[in-house]
């Protein structure tokens, strides 16, 4: 939901490369009401916007502070695991799987995008 109670304005722009003009025009649609309402701080809350965060930038403008959730989440859990003394100190790389309640190939694409690698150990689980 957005800052004006509208909910799902992103949909079009979701699963489109930053770059797709249509990600363009959903943005200024969007971000222009915020830009023109005199913002100085916007939270890019939604987990995929961390993906649209440079055209979302450049969109918004440079006197609009952006809040990667994302970012801000990763290191409240390095955080955590270090006060709980659970963080991983060698150097060996640790393994990954996924749980998902919903369609596991759109996640794998949407996930492959973000962590820059293919996701493969990804799981459809029912928790109902």
């Amino acid at each position: 939901q957005d800052a004006r109670g509208h909910r799902g304005g992103d949909r079009h722009a979701q699963g489109r490369d930053a770059g797709d003009p249509v990600v363009a025009l959903v943005l200024r649609e969007y971000l222009g009401p915020l830009k023109e309402a005199g913002v100085d701080t916007l939270v890019l809350g939604c987990t995929h916007y961390p993906l649209l965060k440079q055209v979302i930038s450049t969109t918004i403008g440079t006197d609009i502070v952006l809040v990667d959730s994302a970012e801000e989440t990763a290191r409240e859990v390095v955080a955590v695991l270090d006060r709980c003394g659970l963080r991983r100190t060698s150097g060996h790389p640790g393994s990954e799987m996924f749980f998902v309640t919903d369609i596991p190939i759109k996640f794998v694409q949407t996930g492959s995008r973000f962590l820059g690698h293919e996701m493969k150990n990804v799981k459809l689980i029912d928790i109902m």
